[in-house]
């Protein structure tokens, strides 16, 4: 985070501090704009702006189409994560009503599993609104007498 010195008082405040608690008034062009972070296109993780690569190893230099292609598997797999848990929790269910015995291992398991699947999908779908939206397709137009060249 940046820091700077107020000329008035010596105290140390925010980079993007516009005043200081003494009264000074900062100059707009010592004013650092709060970047925000960069998401990692595959796990959803911030990451500095200046990073090359996130923590799990996938590069921040992807063609747009690449990291949407990216995002949405991982979006799905979140999605089959979840339905997983809750078929592991009705499965704990049924199996406590027809058996009668339970024990909590099944149910935090699967909860978990649920859990983590609905991060998974959370992030995917935060990570997917920001990429820059598709390009349309483009489309041939042939003008009116004009021949196809064959």
């Amino acid at each position: 985070m940046a820091r700077k010195f107020c000329p008035a008082c010596n105290r140390l405040v925010g980079g993007s501090a516009v005043d200081c608690e003494c009264g000074h008034v900062f100059d707009s062009s010592t004013v650092v704009a709060v970047k925000p972070p960069k998401l990692c296109p595959y796990c959803g993780v911030g990451n500095p702006q200046n990073a090359q690569t996130c923590h799990c190893g996938r590069h921040f230099d992807l063609d747009p189409d690449q990291s949407r292609a990216l995002v949405r598997g991982r979006m799905r797999s979140g999605s089959i994560m979840a339905l997983v848990g809750i078929l592991g929790l009705v499965g704990t269910a049924a199996a406590f009503v027809f058996v009668g015995v339970v024990t909590m291992w099944p149910l935090v398991g699967a909860a978990l599993v649920f859990s983590n699947g609905l991060r998974i999908r959370f992030a995917s779908r935060r990570v997917l609104d920001s990429l820059p939206a598709p390009l349309p397709r483009a489309k041939l137009i042939q003008r009116r007498g004009e021949s196809d060249g064959r």
